[in-house]
């Protein structure tokens, strides 16, 4: 059924989730229930949010240094990872340069900036999570919404897992 789901979005929704996006696994960390997807193509940040919200779930947030590590770990299991090296994390300052908040509103009171980040002014209003690859895995970097992703984890809050 939820296949089914996947095709009829994929019709319907612009950006949702498709009976070609795969489930490669599901975790559990303080409560809350994750999700890391694969795409049959490239998408960019504003498909995986869709894609994110379609599921009923939301981008990844990161509250901690201990649920920074465990999205990184998750995501860094597979070998297969696309050449970004990096998942989309919810995280936005498009409302207001410099000014980042995630998308669900709650402000960010934690966050892992790469040395430098973020840099990207108003060119740059989504974030990144490198996880291998072109910069130190845990790390945050600032990108612009034409960066493509193979790769993104769902966040379901409060799921009492």
């Amino acid at each position: 059924m939820r296949k089914l789901a996947f095709v009829v979005a994929a019709l319907l929704i612009p950006g949702a989730a498709t009976a070609q996006d795969s489930l490669m696994e599901t975790a559990c960390f303080d409560g809350h229930s994750y999700e890391l997807w694969r795409t049959e193509g490239p998408i960019s940040w504003s498909d995986a949010r869709s894609r994110a919200t379609y599921l009923g779930a939301q981008l990844v947030t990161i509250a901690s240094v201990a649920e920074n590590g465990f999205v990184t770990e998750l995501a860094a299991r597979y070998d297969q990872f696309d050449e970004t090296g990096a998942i989309p994390l919810s995280g936005s300052d498009s409302e207001q340069d410099g000014t980042w908040i995630w998308t669900t509103g709650e402000p960010m009171q934690f966050s892992a900036w790469r040395r430098g980040e973020p840099n990207g002014g108003a060119r740059e209003n989504a974030i990144e999570l490198c996880v291998r690859r072109k910069c130190r895995a845990g790390s945050w970097n600032d990108i612009s919404d034409n960066l493509r992703f193979r790769h993104f984890v769902v966040e379901y809050p409060d799921s009492g897992c």
